[in-house]
């Protein structure tokens, strides 16, 4: 038997409770913890960078279990101008209704703006023709604001600098049109479905 403060795993039955509380406290966090991402072609980082500093004051180190810990990430699809601002690692810790304003004032703004997961966020990587391409990967948890259909989240994929190969293409993102400057996958595909839907991406922006 394996266990730790919370769980504990039995060989028998699986997975079992230690702490049910303690656990409970813990999925209740995760559900008050947001990223939001920005991405298009041109941010208009000047009002991104007002609107962060407005979230910053707001924000600050309280008691409060309504309060929501909020991520901002930004991605531009024109290299020249992609720019967190350092601001990607910042987090805060805000009023429910202070996030409102915060997305009421991101909406107004060109590009899209929308929630993901706050623990998701990385590299996936494939080969291609005997290179290396990378891609900056989120899950999706705002889809009203981005798809139709009513679908539980899906990955979002970027083209990053992550790799040397992604070079030629980082550089002509935003030369693209809008369908080809990002990829959308739903959550339940394949890691097989996953690296020919990448792959395809990637050979129509080299082919652009």
């Amino acid at each position: 038997m394996s266990h730790n403060m919370h769980i504990q795993y039995h060989r028998k039955y699986g997975w079992d409770l230690v702490d049910s509380k303690a656990m409970l406290n813990f999925a209740s966090k995760q559900s008050k913890q947001l990223k939001i991402l920005s991405y298009g072609c041109h941010l208009d980082y000047k009002a991104i960078q007002k609107l962060i500093k407005d979230l910053s004051l707001a924000g600050g180190k309280r008691e409060n279990e309504n309060l929501i810990d909020i991520n901002f990430e930004s991605y531009d699809a024109n290299s020249i101008f992609h720019n967190n601002h350092g601001y990607y690692i910042d987090l805060f810790n805000i009023e429910p209704i202070q996030l409102i304003e915060f997305e009421n004032e991101l909406h107004k703004l060109k590009s899209k703006h929308i929630r993901c997961d706050f623990n998701i966020r990385g590299h996936y990587e494939v080969q291609l023709d005997g290179k290396e391409y990378s891609t900056l990967v989120y899950k999706t948890i705002e889809f009203s604001a981005v798809y139709r259909e009513a679908l539980a989240g899906r990955y979002l994929f970027f083209i990053d600098n992550e790799s040397e190969d992604n070079y030629e293409i980082r550089c002509k993102i935003h030369l693209l049109p809008e369908n080809l400057q990002s990829l959308t996958l739903p959550l339940n595909i394949t890691e097989m479905q996953k690296v020919i839907f990448i792959k395809d991406w990637i050979r129509q922006i080299l082919a652009y």
